[in-house]
């Protein structure tokens, strides 16, 4: 099946995986199923809290995964699929759930990102990037802006997606200019992800950096 990950997701998509995961379906065989990668449905029930956020640790996981599956043999296409599972070697199943992630990667650098992380101090910094997730943990390593530095760790809060770099550049802008509207439109997301780790700040206590 064709992997679709690069299209957007459907109101009516949406809420068929969400039903589907609570009713206990693996998000590999999801994936499967309605022709995503395990990534964008993980992605996908990120943004509904029913799963962690995708981080850059899972990503290059995904993408070294997907460079070191070799091609399957001819004779192995029509072989059952009992006799594919007997023939697997141990560790291969577990591949298995994260081949063809590779479209992914595609796609996903080809989209404009805007993020805000906060800290446990309340400091939040709101960013453009192409590669979201590997640079918020250039953030957490102390290799992203210098305001960052030296004061994380740094937690994503929102996170905001554009087909083109001016708009996501124009949105960035907006935040800088109107921090107080932006704080109070993701203001449960804010609160979530500081009660989950563990840090209580009114919301006078916070401010962008």
């Amino acid at each position: 099946m064709t992997h679709r990950s690069h299209e957007a997701w459907t109101p009516t998509e949406e809420r068929d995986l969400i039903a589907r995961f609570k009713g206990g379906e693996y998000p590999g065989d999801l994936a499967k199923s309605i022709g995503r990668t395990e990534l964008a449905v993980r992605a996908r029930l990120a943004k509904f809290h029913l799963l962690p956020s995708v981080t850059a640790e899972d990503i290059e996981k995904y993408r070294t995964i997907r460079h070191s599956v070799a091609e399957p043999e001819l004779e192995t296409k029509s072989a059952s699929p009992s006799e594919l599972q007997s023939s697997k070697p141990e560790g291969e199943e577990e591949k298995d759930r994260f081949v063809a992630t590779f479209d992914v990667q595609q796609a996903f650098h080809r989209f404009h990102f805007v993020y805000a992380i906060v800290n446990p101090s309340g400091s939040i910094y709101v960013g453009y990037t192409q590669d979201v997730w590997h640079r918020i943990s250039q953030h957490n390593r102390d290799l992203g802006a210098i305001q960052t530095r030296n004061c994380g760790p740094w937690f994503p809060f929102a996170i905001y997606c554009f087909a083109a770099e001016i708009d996501a550049r124009s949105m960035e802008l907006q935040i800088h200019r109107s921090f107080h509207d932006f704080a109070l439109r993701v203001e449960k997301s804010l609160r979530e992800v500081l009660a989950q780790i563990g840090v209580a700040i009114r919301s006078d206590q916070l401010a962008l950096i």
